[in-house]
């Protein structure tokens, strides 16, 4: 066993100094994350290549311009369950009742077989991993390296948390570093899969995607109000511009509604950054933790669905996709359902 923690430290340290160096030799963190990806793929931990995954688009037909999407991946189902062994052998100890996204309970989960490259902003320190259950190509999950909840700090809280504006901080932050990446915070009981650990989940837009619903209905409305209530089937803020201008006015903004509303709600936070302008784009939705999802759908509610990609992933989900009795009224009746009013 100790023999076995010894080369998965080596090799982690390689990876890391290789992974460090393609980020200095100006490729970026984009092309690192997608090093890492190769790396798990021929590592053999990457084994859902999203051949089962099928995209559908849903219409409006009263509206030709207007569409939301829905993705059947029936590999989502299997998340809760992990990707690993359960108990740990003789010699290694289970962390954090064996949190997936504990580096020592990884080495012993997964084999050897799992690696993340770590990331630093500030003095607050991150790993990035592979989602072995992912909703797109090169999907990260970005997740603290101290264990903390999936929640923010409010008033009178008595464990350690972020703060929401260290989550929107370390959000745009990444976001920046990642242009044409879609990156988002999943609260806890907003579609965090694994609420006791602190995590992001980025992506890259794949080449097909055009912009989601949500960031049509939010670009028909700049420069107004940050406040969108009439746009879109949820309730959502919106701010763009570069980091520096939507901490400015985002952070205020949030401070206020957290004093006045965050001890019982939970929260989407999206962040995107333009591939060309490197202009970010930040829409955050308010929910509530006692409504993570809809009747109508097995799973439940995250990020991209909000951004208006709704995920299926059973059987009789896929019938009703084929047979088009997923039609635009029901997507927009699925996030009404969890909407929650902004002010």
């Amino acid at each position: 066993m100790h023999e076995d923690l010894r080369e998965y430290d080596a090799t982690w340290s390689d990876l890391n100094r290789k992974l460090d160096a393609v980020v200095a030799s100006g490729l970026g963190l984009d092309a690192a994350l997608r090093a890492l990806h190769d790396q798990q793929i021929s590592r053999g931990f990457i084994r859902d290549d999203l051949t089962q995954s099928r995209r559908y688009f849903i219409r409006d037909p009263t509206h030709s311009d207007r569409h939301f999407s829905a993705q059947y991946n029936p590999a989502r189902a299997k998340r809760f369950q992990g990707a690993g062994k359960k108990q740990p052998p003789p010699g290694a100890v289970s962390l954090n009742k064996g949190c997936f996204l504990c580096r020592e309970n990884v080495q012993w989960q997964q084999q050897g077989r799992e690696f993340g490259y770590e990331l630093h902003i500030e003095d607050r320190n991150y790993v990035a991993w592979m989602n072995p259950y992912p909703l797109l190509p090169n999907h990260m999950v970005i997740a603290s390296r101290e264990h903390l909840p999936q929640t923010w700090r409010v008033n009178g809280s008595e464990h350690p948390t972020k703060s929401l504006r260290t989550i929107v901080t370390d959000l745009l932050t990444l976001a920046s570093r990642l242009p044409g990446w879609i990156g988002f915070y999943n609260g806890a009981g907003a579609g965090a899969s694994i609420p006791n650990h602190f995590h992001y989940q980025f992506m890259p837009r794949p080449d097909d995607y055009g912009p989601f619903p949500l960031e049509r209905a939010a670009a028909g409305k700049r420069p107004s109000s940050c406040v969108l209530d009439d746009a879109y089937p949820l309730e959502f803020a919106h701010w763009h511009g570069n980091i520096e201008d939507l901490l400015d006015q985002a952070v205020p903004w949030l401070n206020a509604w957290v004093r006045a509303d965050g001890a019982e709600l939970t929260a989407n936070v999206i962040a995107i950054a333009g591939e060309c302008t490197r202009e970010l784009d930040l829409y955050f939705v308010p929910r509530d933790p006692n409504r993570s999802g809809s009747a109508v759908m097995s799973g439940s509610i995250g990020g991209l669905e909000v951004l208006g990609e709704l995920i299926f992933s059973n059987e009789e989900e896929r019938q009703r996709l084929e047979d088009g009795d997923i039609d635009c009224a029901t997507v927009e009746s699925i996030l009404s359902s969890i909407a929650v009013a902004i002010r």
